[in-house]
């Protein structure tokens, strides 16, 4: 009996869901082994910004960089996944993203709360990734808890960037 519930629910899927069939992942125009991008980052933070791509859909993105907003250092690491491109052009993809990270920030100040933060992040972007040139640009949004100095607070990290294919 559980067989064929099982099968009555498999065809039912494949007959009522026919678009999750279709292949919806980004379409990078890459040469076989560029999945790296490195690269620079500006705003809240600023510095240094790399990304692995795990497949075309999924992407692993770190950042360690300066915070200008506590005058210190602050460093992320975020699991990415983006949607089909919302670009018509063949010259570029342009796919939303939005993930769940990590981050951790010092801040320059000596107080009995603490020079330590850390907590988790939610980015969300979008990436411009140009088809003939290996570089993408980025502008991304992070709201984030810090946990640590004293009670928790709700921050965001908001930035645009650009990093290289290898």
């Amino acid at each position: 009996m559980k067989r064929t519930w099982m099968a009555v629910l498999l065809m039912t899927g494949a007959w009522a869901f026919p678009a999750a069939a279709q292949d919806t992942r980004v379409r990078i125009e890459r040469q076989d082994g560029q999945l790296v991008e490195v690269g620079v980052v500006a705003g809240f933070p600023t510095g240094l910004s790399a990304k692995y791509w795990v497949d075309r859909k999924l992407g692993v993105q770190a950042a360690a960089a300066w915070n200008p907003g506590t005058n210190g250092l602050t460093a992320s690491a975020d699991m990415l996944m983006h949607t089909e491109s919302f670009s018509t052009q063949d010259e570029v993809s342009l796919p939303l993203y939005a993930g769940l990270g990590a981050r951790v920030i010092e801040y320059d100040e000596n107080t009995e709360n603490g020079t330590w933060a850390a907590g988790p992040r939610i980015p969300v972007g979008v990436e411009a990734i140009l088809r003939d040139l290996p570089v993408s640009f980025f502008v991304e949004v992070a709201p984030a808890v810090e946990v640590g100095r004293g009670d928790p607070d709700v921050t965001a990290d908001a930035a645009v960037g650009a990093r290289v294919i290898f």
